[in-house]
């Protein structure tokens, strides 16, 4: 369980994050919604270790970040950006990685079934990552992480440059991957109205603060007026 005790986070001139108390447990789905500027994508930072907390408490199986190595704490705690950032000169690059990082040998095959789940051919193997379009970065960027096997998945507008069948073979993809080897996934998306009921809860920022922590049917039935605006897409 990743666990956050009255965590904050500041930069010179603001409160980005306020006192946020949060429990994320591994084979749990998370929404994570709010208004441009709500913190959503510090916290998820700051669940990766990438920035670190002005006070409080963060932990990870009872043991505080402080005491994890930095690199293991990655390895357990993925995070796929909007903007895909791509290893080496190809494809094959990407996958060799991630598998010498698990001291395994590349297994081209089943990356090649990967891709192929994805429309996308056994060409893209060798393809050089310069040539790749930003929806083939994305894809890419997901199946490395799936591929790394963590024990938490974060992930930031991971659907942003893909069309909808794509968006919902990959959704489905990290959905199996929770089910089947209990990994906790939590996702930032604009595209949530057709994917809220697949989680187990959404969380909703407002102003770096955590104003809804619940079901998908109760965040949707909520009267609170910011959660109003924002799901009538007033981005306040």
């Amino acid at each position: 369980m990743i666990s956050l005790e009255k965590v904050e986070y500041q930069t010179k001139d603001k409160n980005i994050l306020k006192n946020i108390n949060l429990d994320l447990e591994s084979g749990k789905k998370y929404l994570l919604l709010g208004p441009s500027g709500s913190g959503k994508t510090s916290l998820l930072k700051i669940l990766n270790n990438l920035i670190s907390i002005s006070s409080g408490k963060i932990s990870l199986n009872n043991i505080s970040y402080e005491e994890i190595n930095p690199t293991i704490l990655r390895k357990k705690i993925s995070l796929i950006m909007q903007d895909s950032i791509l290893f080496g000169k190809t494809v094959r690059d990407n996958f060799e990685y991630i598998n010498s990082l698990n001291n395994l040998e590349l297994n081209e095959l089943e990356f090649i079934d990967f891709l192929s789940k994805l429309k996308m051919n056994k060409d893209f193997f060798y393809q050089d990552i310069n040539e790749l379009s930003g929806g083939e970065k994305q894809r890419i960027s997901i199946i490395r992480t799936i591929m790394n096997s963590p024990d938490y998945i974060l992930a930031d507008e991971p659907f942003s440059a893909l069309d909808k069948s794509r968006i919902n073979i990959l959704f489905q993809m990290l959905i199996d991957l929770v089910e089947k080897n209990n990994v906790g996934l939590v996702i930032i998306s604009h595209y949530f109205e057709e994917i809220i009921h697949s989680f187990d809860q959404v969380i909703f920022l407002f102003n770096g603060e955590i104003v809804f922590y619940g079901k998908p049917d109760k965040f949707l039935l909520n009267t609170d007026k910011r959660i109003l605006n924002f799901l009538g897409g007033i981005d306040e």
